[in-house]
């Protein structure tokens, strides 16, 4: 045996093969990859260390494994864990056989199905709390019980909204300002609010930026009306999926406007219709131009406002593009030939009309000298001030 066949021996019998060798083993390596770069951001940069350094150390001993190789050496051994909770198996609720056959993480483990952890971590919390503020201002414990207050009035707003049990309990969790329990709930009982709650996130990280350039009141009700599109938008879609069959009709403003349900594959007139993924991208980097333009550049409110309908009227589309691979239209004009629409759409034109007009009077006298200073620029509302 030579050097070379030793040496491709110890590698293809080492840990790191495996990463490479195992079906999805290159998933754990971008894992590991991106618990380095979080525990560089918790321990040199000092980013929120005590979160970070947490995350990141759990992330990187689950998706280490490989390096030990699998079988008894395994740093986790799921099956010990499935036969921990078979009620037929020998090792039903057997911590002896745990630990008999346990590796690192299956030790760590029973601290989470014997309900350590969550004892320890409030505890945590609660030693490095500093109750001052609380003391002094007693009434800001209200602060604490609305996210509890939250669940219910979420959760029974959304029964009476007509959503079912499990989706209105996917909307109540996210009264409780959980993001994680919210996004692991939803996804297994409320398939339909996942998206929108991503996307009510994504316009509520759009308020915190707008907030920062624009003035406040401006910009929550900006982002507050946007919310209200979306909902607006997949709700009625929500109704008319339930209510008609695909193709089918139905008279709602007879002789102008009825309703049809039609999936449209593709963008404006069916145009790129089955090019799902390149509309989503396309859609996608289109939405991301306009937050550009209106975090930096628009200040005026016309320009906000527009800009905003558009946005969210991209965002409900782009909703249906991911969640279902169509867009569902409803609205049909029956005294004359136009391709079905649905409340997206309108939005998105009433929207796309008043940004031509905002650009037309307004741009070149309010935002245009914002390309000189986009970090500085001004609010034409702040004019006087």
């Amino acid at each position: 045996m030579n050097i070379l066949s030793v040496l491709q021996k110890l590698g293809l019998e080492s840990g790191f093969a495996a990463f490479f060798t195992t079906d999805g083993g290159w998933k754990n390596l971008i894992m590991i990859l991106i618990a380095l770069v979080l525990l560089y951001l918790g321990i040199v940069k000092k980013f929120e260390p005590l979160l970070l350094c947490g995350i990141a150390f759990g992330c990187l001993l689950s998706n280490l494994s490989y390096f030990v190789g699998m079988g008894a050496n395994a740093l986790y051994h799921p099956e010990l864990w499935e036969a921990f909770l078979d009620p037929d198996s020998p090792a039903y609720h057997s911590y002896g056989v745990i630990l008999a056959h346990a590796g690192l993480l299956d030790f760590l483990y029973i601290g989470v199905k014997a309900g350590i952890y969550p004892s320890l971590i409030f505890l945590g919390v609660g030693a490095m709390t500093d109750f001052g503020p609380l003391l002094a201002r007693p009434k800001s414990l209200l602060l604490g019980a609305a996210a509890q207050l939250g669940v219910f009035v979420a959760f029974f707003g959304a029964v009476l909204l007509g959503f079912t049990g499990p989706q209105a309990a996917s909307i109540g969790i996210i009264g409780g300002a959980d993001g994680p329990t919210a996004i692991c709930v939803t996804g297994g009982v409320g398939h339909l609010i996942l998206p929108l709650f991503l996307a009510l996130v994504g316009l509520l990280i759009l308020l915190v930026c707008l907030r920062c350039r624009t003035s406040g009141r401006r910009a929550a009700r900006a982002v507050f009306y946007g919310v209200c599109v979306v909902a607006f938008d997949q709700y009625v879609k929500f109704l008319i999926s339930a209510a008609l069959p695909l193709g089918g009709t139905a008279d709602i403003l007879p002789p102008l406007v009825q309703l049809r349900r039609v999936h449209n594959y593709g963008a404006a007139w069916s145009s790129l219709s089955g090019a799902r993924w390149l509309l989503i991208a396309v859609t996608a980097v289109g939405l991301g131009a306009l937050l550009w333009l209106l975090i930096k550049i628009v200040r005026h409110p016309l320009g906000v406002w527009s800009l905003s309908l558009v946005i969210a009227g991209g965002v409900g589309n782009l909703i249906d593009r991911v969640r279902l691979g169509y867009v569902v239209d409803m609205l049909e004009f029956m005294f004359l030939s136009f391709p079905v629409f649905n409340v997206a759409d309108i939005f998105v034109t009433c929207g796309t009309i008043a940004a031509v007009i905002y650009y037309l009077k307004f741009y070149d006298k309010s935002d245009a000298k914002n390309w000189e200073n986009k970090r500085h620029g001004t609010d034409p509302a702040d004019n006087g001030r």
